[in-house]
């Protein structure tokens, strides 16, 4: 009986320890995970402060988005008329899809060339993306003007443009990826507009 008696108070030992420092244990681990998310949020905010865009940056941004999508409502009335069963003169379209792609890229290259150290560093793997639609729309926009100047017919004209499109396309998902990171809201359309 005595062997069961001192068995018995180790186990009552041992629960009244373990019940004892379990929940200050319990509490420290709480108190870590608290100070962990604390300094997650602060590093959160630190880098989205560090990503704002200013009030150019965030102008600039609406005259990009506004050329981008000129050039893709000119690419895709271009592919329109194309498709079209009368035979006009595409050489016109063809100019002002061309023109409107240079004034996208213009914008584009304005909008990163105004971002601060910090932005570059913290934008850099979407910049990346940016500049290889970039790249792909300077290309296609060049297959498009070697096509134009020949006064090509539809059907030569139909995959370029398809091509332009797809990579306009991109140019603006990547374009909106990045307003996103630098907290710029879409233009609203003005009151008088309506």
């Amino acid at each position: 009986m005595n062997r069961l008696s001192r068995l018995s108070c180790t186990l009552l030992c041992g629960t009244l320890l373990l019940a004892t420092f379990a929940p200050a244990q319990q509490q420290q681990q709480q108190r870590n995970k608290a100070n962990r998310s604390t300094a997650d949020d602060l590093h959160d905010f630190k880098r989205a402060i560090a990503l704002q865009a200013s009030p150019d940056q965030t102008s600039q941004f609406h005259e990009l988005t506004k050329a981008t999508v000129a050039a893709q409502k000119s690419a895709h009335d271009l592919l329109q008329l194309a498709a079209s069963p009368s035979k006009s003169d595409l050489s016109p379209s063809v100019e002002a899809l061309s023109g409107a792609v240079e004034d996208a890229l213009a914008n584009n290259d304005r909008f990163v060339k105004m971002f601060g150290p910090a932005q570059k560093s913290l934008l850099k793997d979407q910049v990346k993306k940016l500049d290889k639609a970039n790249s792909e729309v300077t290309k296609q926009a060049k297959a498009l003007q070697s096509l134009g100047h020949s006064n090509s017919e539809a059907q030569q004209l139909t995959p370029v443009v398809e091509k332009l499109n797809k990579a306009l396309d991109d140019l603006a998902s990547n374009q909106s990826a990045i307003g996103t990171q630098m907290a710029i809201e879409p233009e609203q359309p003005s009151a008088t507009a309506q």
